[in-house]
C-alpha cells in the first residue's frame, strides 16, 4: 500500500447516510477525478437507510475505477494496493489512506476526520470488508477540487461596483503609504544632515494633512466593507432560504431541519469572510504591489531581499491554508450537528422526562458537545501558526534590512534618510503581507460553512412544469387515474409502492387501509406531488399531475397528515399562513366546517389569540381541525387526509365528515380506524406496497 501521505482531499459528509459516496469522492479525487459530493449522492442512490458496499462497487466502476471487494483480515490491508474503502463498525464507511513508518493506518473518516490508528484500534473498527479501488483503462481525470475563493467570487459578481470602490480606497490609501516614509528621508537627509531648518514647517504640515487623508480614506473604505458584509449577508440568505422552500421533500427525510436551519444561519458567516477579508487582502495586495516597487527605485539587492522573505512567508502560508480547510469543514459539521441535537433534545423533552431519561439525553449533548469543542481547538491551533507567521518575517525583515542597509550605507550606495526609508517601505510591504495571511486564513476558516452552504444551494429543487395562468377553476370535484405507480427510496431498493393501480371518480371518497409500512401514506405523499415515482403515472382529469403548474396544483389538491403543524402567532395566521386575500367569512366558514369556529371564538382574544408553538396549548383535536380548517379555505378540488381525524372522538368525526361530504371534492383518506369508512365510496387496502383489495363500499352507510 502507498506511503505517500495527504495525497487525498478529506471530504465530510453533510448527512449521516451518505459516508459511503463521501469515501467514493475522497478515493476518485486523489486519482484526478473531481465530482460534487451530491453528484455521487445520486448516483449512489443514498436513503435513508445509507448505501450498500454492492453499490459503492457499482458507481466506481461506472467511473472508470477497478473495484473489487475483499474479506480480508485487518492484519492483511497492508497487502492491498490502496486507498481501501474499508466497512468500519458495521454501520459506516472510512477511507485507508495508507501506513506511516511506524505501521499506525492513516484513515480519512467523513464523519470526524483525519486520524491515526495503532493495530489494535484498526483491529476494533474495521468490519471484515474492504473495497479496493484503482483506476482502469476508461478512467479518465476531470473537474477541479472544491476552491472556497472561486465560490466567494462567484457571490461577489453581483458587487462589483461596491469591491470595486473598495479597491480604489485601497489604491488611493497607498499614496499616504508612500509620502510619509519620503518624508522619513527628506527629515533625515535635509533637516537633520543638511540642517535646512526652513524646510521643517512644511513637512510637518505635510505629514499632519497626509494623516488625515489616510484616516479618512481609511473610514471610507471600512464603510464601504461594511455595507459589503451587509448586502452580501442579506442577498445569501435570502437566496438560500427560498431555495430552501423549493426543495423536496426526500431532502428533508434525510436531514435534520435543525441542521438544514444552521447552514441558513451561516450566510452570516459567508459574508464576513466574502466581504472584509476578501476585500482587506486584495486591498494589501495592491499596497504591497505598489511598496514593492517604489522599493525597487531606492536599491534593487535590498528590494530583492524583502521580496524574497515575503514570497517565502506567502509560500508557508499556502501550505498552512489547506490544514485550516479541512480544519475548518470539521468545525462546520460538527456546529451543525451540535445544534441539530440540541434542538432535537429540548423538542423530545416530555419524551426524557416520561421515560426517565434526561442523563442519556444529556450524554448524547454533551457528546456532540465534545466533538465540536476538540475540532474548534485543533483548528484553532492551526489557524495560530498562520497569525505568527507575519510577527515572525516582520522581525526578519527589520533585521536584515538595518543590517544589509548599515552595509550599502557605508559603501556609499544609499544615504541615511535612504535607509530610514527604505525600512519604513520594508516594514509596509510585509505588514500587508501579514494581513492578507490573515485574512486568507479567516476565509479559508469559512470553507466548512460554504460547503455546506454550497450542497444546499446544488441540490435541485422541485421542478414546476410552468407558470399559472391564473384562469379560475372549474369548482368541479376532480377525477383520479393511478396506473402502475412504482415508488422506491433508492432505484436498487425494495419499492415501497408497487406498481399500484386505481380509478376515482370525480366526486368520489375513496379509503386506503393497511397495515403499518404498507405504504398509505407514500400513496397520499405521491398524490399531493410532495414526492416523485419512479414509474407509473397519475392523471387528475385526465392531465398528468407532473404538468400541472405549481401554484395551480396548490390550490387544487390539499393535503393534510396526522401531526399538526402549527407555529407561534395568531389563530388567524396559522389559517391564512399570511395570506390576505382571504376575507373573514371565508376564514370563519372554513373554521365551521371543520367544527372548530366555536372553540376559537371561546378562546381569550378568539382568533387574534397567540397559539404556541407546535399548537401545545390546544387539545390534539383542536389542532388536527384547525390545520383541516386551513386546508379548507383554499377550498381544494382534491383533499387527501392521512389519519388528519385521528385525535376526534366518534361524534367530532362524524360531524366534521358529514359537513366535508357535502362539499364539490374527490377525498382521499389514509386510515387505520373503520369510522371513517362509512363516509367513504371505496375502498382499497395495501400490503407490501401492492393493493390486495380493491373494494366498493355500500351506499347505504354514508352519513349525513
Amino acid at each position: 500500500m502507498s506511503h505517500r501521505k495527504g495525497a487525498l482531499r478529506l471530504v465530510l459528509q453533510m448527512e449521516a447516510a451518505e459516508c459511503g459516496a463521501a469515501c467514493l469522492s475522497m478515493v476518485l479525487g486523489g486519482f484526478g477525478r473531481w465530482l460534487p459530493l451530491e453528484t455521487l449522492r445520486e448516483q449512489c442512490n443514498v436513503s435513508r437507510d445509507g448505501v450498500s458496499a454492492s453499490t459503492l462497487l457499482r458507481v466506481a466502476r461506472a467511473q472508470g475505477l477497478v473495484a473489487e471487494g475483499y474479506g480480508a483480515p485487518a492484519d492483511q490491508l497492508h497487502e492491498l494496493d490502496g486507498p481501501l474503502i474499508l466497512f468500519w463498525n458495521y454501520n459506516h464507511f472510512v477511507v485507508l489512506e495508507g501506513f506511516d513508518r511506524h505501521g499506525r493506518a492513516r484513515i480519512l473518516d467523513p464523519g470526524m476526520g483525519r486520524r491515526l490508528l495503532g493495530a489494535d484500534e484498526l483491529e476494533e473498527g474495521y468490519s471484515g470488508i474492504a473495497l479496493q479501488l484503482i483506476p482502469g483503462p476508461g478512467f479518465e481525470r476531470s473537474g477541479s477540487p472544491p476552491n472556497v475563493f472561486g465560490a466567494i467570487l462567484r457571490r461577489l459578481a453581483g458587487s462589483r461596483d461596491a469591491f470595486t470602490a473598495v479597491l480604489v480606497c485601497a489604491l488611493l490609501l497607498s499614496v499616504p503609504g508612500l509620502l510619509l516614509p519620503s518624508f522619513s528621508r527628506v527629515f533625515v537627509d535635509d533637516i537633520l544632515v543638511r540642517n535646512a531648518q526652513d524646510w521643517l514647517g512644511p513637512l510637518i504640515a505635510g505629514v499632519v494633512v497626509t494623516g488625515i487623508l489616510a484616516a479618512a480614506l481609511t473610514r471610507l473604505q471600512h464603510h464601504l466593507l461594511l455595507k459589503l458584509d451587509s448586502k452580501l449577508a442579506v442577498v445569501e440568505a435570502v437566496h438560500l432560504f427560498w431555495h430552501a422552500l423549493n426543495l423536496p421533500r426526500r431532502f428533508f427525510m434525510q436531514r435534520s431541519p435543525a441542521e438544514v436551519a444552521a447552514r441558513v444561519r451561516l450566510t452570516d458567516q459567508l459574508a464576513a469572510a466574502a466581504g472584509g477579508p476578501l476585500g482587506q487582502a486584495a486591498s494589501s495586495l495592491i499596497s504591497a504591489l505598489i511598496f514593492l516597487a517604489v522599493m525597487f527605485a531606492y536599491d534593487v539587492p535590498l528590494a530583492t531581499m524583502v521580496l524574497a522573505l515575503g514570497v517565502l512567508q506567502f509560500a508557508v502560508l499556502c501550505w498552512a491554508l489547506r490544514l485550516l480547510d479541512e480544519g475548518s469543514r470539521r468545525v462546520a459539521h460538527e456546529q451543525g450537528r451540535l445544534e441539530a441535537v440540541a434542538l432535537s433534545t429540548l423538542a423530545l423533552m416530555p419524551t426524557w422526562r416520561s421515560s426517565g431519561a434526561e442523563r442519556v439525553a444529556l450524554q448524547r449533548w454533551a457528546d456532540a458537545q465534545v466533538r465540536f469543542t476538540h475540532a474548534e481547538q485543533a483548528s484553532a491551533l492551526r489557524g495560530l501558526w498562520v497569525q505568527a507567521l507575519p510577527v515572525l518575517t516582520g522581525g526578519l525583515v527589520t533585521a536584515l534590512v538595518l543590517i544589509m542597509g548599515g552595509l550599502r550605507m557605508l559603501d556609499g550606495a544609499i544615504t541615511l534618510g535612504t535607509l530610514v526609508a527604505f525600512h519604513a517601505l520594508a516594514f509596509l510591504f510585509i505588514a500587508p503581507i501579514g494581513l492578507i495571511a490573515q485574512s486568507l486564513a479567516t476565509v479559508q476558516g469559512a470553507s466548512g460553512s460554504i460547503a455546506r452552504i454550497d450542497d444546499l444551494h446544488r441540490y435541485p429543487t422541485t421542478a414546476d412544469p410552468g407558470a399559472d395562468d391564473g384562469a379560475p377553476r372549474a369548482g368541479s370535484a376532480p377525477a383520479l387515474k393511478i396506473s402502475d405507480l412504482t415508488i422506491r427510496f433508492s432505484v436498487h431498493g425494495s419499492p415501497i409502492l408497487n406498481r399500484v393501480s386505481f380509478t376515482l371518480d370525480p366526486g368520489q371518497w375513496l379509503a386506503v387501509t393497511g397495515a403499518s409500512g404498507s405504504g398509505k401514506s407514500t400513496l397520499g405523499l405521491a398524490l399531493a406531488r410532495l414526492i416523485d415515482h419512479q414509474e407509473g403515472s397519475i392523471a387528475v382529469d385526465g392531465e398528468p399531475l407532473g404538468m400541472i403548474a405549481e401554484d395551480t396544483l396548490r390550490r387544487r389538491i390539499a393535503y393534510v397528515e396526522q401531526d399538526p403543524a402549527l407555529f407561534e402567532g395568531s389563530v388567524i395566521d396559522n389559517l391564512t399562513l399570511w395570506d390576505g386575500s382571504h376575507t373573514e367569512a371565508e376564514i370563519f366558514a372554513a373554521a365551521d366546517l371543520a367544527g372548530v369556529h366555536r372553540e376559537i371564538c371561546a378562546r381569550p382574544g378568539d382568533y387574534e389569540g397567540r397559539i404556541a408553538t407546535g399548537g401545545s396549548d390546544l387539545s390534539r383535536g383542536q389542532a388536527q381541525r384547525l390545520v383541516i380548517a386551513r386546508a379548507l379555505l383554499r377550498k381544494p378540488d382534491l383533499l387527501i387526509l392521512d389519519e388528519a381525524t385521528s385525535a376526534l372522538d366518534p361524534i367530532a368525526e362524524q360531524r366534521l365528515l358529514g359537513a366535508l361530504r357535502a362539499l364539490p371534492m374527490t377525498v382521499v383518506m389514509i386510515t387505520h380506524r373503520g369510522g371513517p369508512l362509512r363516509f367513504c365510496d371505496r375502498q382499497i387496502e395495501l400490503a407490501n406496497g401492492s393493493i390486495v383489495a380493491n373494494r366498493a363500499l355500500p351506499q347505504e352507510g354514508h352519513l349525513s
